[in-house]
């Protein structure tokens, strides 16, 4: 997995990790697929306790689906038409961090295209078994993943029409790449706002 960033927090007795990357392999499949990782342990040697998410762009069908990879379980799929922004802000400048969060999960779908009640994607990644802490960071990490594939999206998307999947795929991962301090500006402040809010802090 190709990373673009990393993060490593002590709190306490404890260790947490959180990870996102690409999966380069993916891109011979004509698919766009992302890993968050999130890992936490006890200190000084416990063993990791480990959440992989799977972020598949899927392009042929304008989506990109969210999965828990172990067990496999597709949790939300989310349209690549819901635009986050006016066209032309690409990089997000002035955009509300939390508007844009909460659109994201008030925008996510079941698998059969079905949309989710108002808040129940949010809930349902924050409760993926692991202690509120993590489930913080995850949730961090998803919206502001999801987020910045989109704005990539929508910048690339009238020159892409006539792209093959595996270009698309190789344009949103240069896109990511490029975009990846912010990434992780947006991932502190959204993972940090919720840790307050839980009185996790």
């Amino acid at each position: 997995m190709d990373s673009f960033f990393k993060r490593i927090i002590r709190k306490g007795h404890e260790e947490y990790r959180i990870e996102i990357g690409f999966d380069d392999n993916a891109i011979m499949d004509n698919s766009a697929k992302f890993e968050i990782e999130a890992e936490r342990r006890t200190l000084p040697d416990g063993n990791f306790e480990k959440v992989i998410l799977e972020i598949d762009v899927q392009f042929e069908r304008n989506q990109i689906v969210i999965s828990n990879k172990d067990p496999q379980k597709v949790l939300a799929t989310l349209s690549l038409d819901t635009y986050l922004e006016e066209p032309g802000d690409f990089e997000g400048n002035g955009i509300d961090l939390d508007d844009e969060e909460k659109h994201i999960f008030d925008s996510f779908s079941d698998e059969a295209g079905e949309p989710l009640e108002a808040g129940i994607a949010e809930t349902m990644i924050g409760s993926i078994p692991t202690d509120p802490f993590l489930g913080c960071l995850i949730k961090g990490a998803v919206s502001t993943l999801v987020g910045q594939i989109i704005r990539c999206w929508n910048n690339m998307r009238l020159r892409s029409a006539l792209s093959s999947f595996r270009e698309k795929a190789r344009d949103i991962y240069g896109c990511l790449r490029e975009y990846a301090p912010r990434m992780l500006f947006t991932f502190m402040y959204r993972s940090g706002k919720c840790v307050v809010t839980c009185g996790l802090s």
